[in-house]
């Protein structure tokens, strides 16, 4: 499953990277007159009806529109980042920053503690990703259970989970008229939180103690905001993985409408791309 998922999250950046394609050609045609000529399909699609150019303005706007919003919403993150860090710096708690980052010196990556009463177990840094513990998280679980959550976190470092989770959510924002996108991203994070799990497992040598920790954060999450990593949206996979750990878990990855919907913009972006060129 770990190849599937990576696959699927090249496919995603394909597809991402051909659709800005044509619409960066919408752009340069409709800001700098760029007129490319491209020989056979050219000459078949001919010279544009005013309905060809009226559906190119309204792609044109409708590009423009999911480009700022993309722009926005990696702002905001940008802003958020800062804020978090700043507030992670003043929290911190560095007793149990120390005593963890001790016992866990050869993963490779920062563990810190902060001053939190509210559950805390995430994984944060685009480029240099770390580890975020609330001390509520520290006393409320034991040693076991608290190894399973760095060894859960740790395949999130790894793998650089939070800079793959902005990647596919620029997307699906600059993106919304690709609804095959969104199935994507949903699909890949369902599977980062499984994968994590399984790596968890695997160094603990038993899901009894995960168990534990799922069955209390999904409690939690229905109090207060819990830290990205386990009150999550893949939380009913991530229990039928620990409880039928032998029954092949399916995440569905493709709706027919979505790739109809999603082809169909293709078609027509490329369409208005070359019948403006005409």
């Amino acid at each position: 499953m770990r190849i599937k998922n990576q696959l699927t999250f090249g496919l995603a950046l394909l597809i991402g990277a051909v659709v800005w394609f044509q619409i960066l050609l919408l752009w340069l045609q409709e800001f700098f007159g760029y007129n490319p000529q491209w020989g056979i399909l050219h000459h078949i699609l001919g010279k544009p009806t005013p309905f060809d150019k009226l559906v190119f303005h309204g792609l044109f706007f409708l590009t423009v529109y999911g480009g700022l919003k993309a722009l926005w919403f990696l702002l905001e993150q940008f802003v958020y980042e800062i804020k978090w860090s700043r507030k992670v710096n003043i929290k911190v708690h560095k007793q149990y920053t120390q005593k963890m980052n001790q016992k866990f010196e050869n993963i490779g990556f920062r563990i810190i503690v902060i001053e939190e009463e509210s559950f805390v177990a995430m994984t944060c840094g685009f480029m240099i990703p770390r580890i975020i513990l609330s001390t509520k998280v520290i006393r409320q679980f034991s040693d076991r259970e608290l190894d399973t959550v760095i060894w859960h976190e740790y395949s999130h470092c790894r793998n650089r989970d939070p800079l793959r989770s902005l990647i596919l959510r620029t997307l699906e924002m600059s993106l919304p008229y690709f609804p095959i996108l969104r199935r994507f991203s949903h699909y890949i994070m369902v599977w980062m939180e499984l994968l994590a799990d399984q790596n968890s497992i695997r160094k603990m040598r038993t899901s009894r103690d995960l168990a534990g920790i799922l069955l209390q954060s999904s409690q939690l999450a229905k109090k207060q905001s819990v830290g990205i990593g386990f009150a999550d949206v893949a939380i009913n996979y991530r229990i039928q993985q620990v409880v039928v750990p032998d029954q092949e878990i399916k995440v569905p990855l493709f709706e027919y409408h979505s790739i109809i919907f999603s082809i169909s913009s293709i078609v027509l972006l490329t369409a208005a791309v070359f019948s403006s060129c005409s």
